[in-house]
């Protein structure tokens, strides 16, 4: 079965350093960060989606990036 571009997961290994300051972090810190890269990504999502389908409405843009964070295809 061949995985199509957008099926492909990649993860990649943190740096010792990067998983230190994680490490020295309290647990409310790290759900702060991490609810922070969440939002920053659906910002970037939704300016990208909205440069590409300019003729959209803000639902449907909004739409469209609800079901591309919860990984279905749109």
């Amino acid at each position: 079965m061949r995985t199509s571009p957008e099926s492909t997961i990649r993860v990649e290994r943190l740096g010792a350093g990067l998983v230190s300051v994680y490490r020295d972090m309290t647990p409310a810190q790290r759900v702060a960060a991490g609810l922070s890269a969440t939002d920053l990504i659906r910002d970037r999502l939704y300016a990208t989606v909205r440069e590409s389908h300019p003729e959209w409405t803000d639902a449907a843009v909004a739409k469209a990036v609800s079901s591309r964070m919860l990984g279905a295809r749109i």
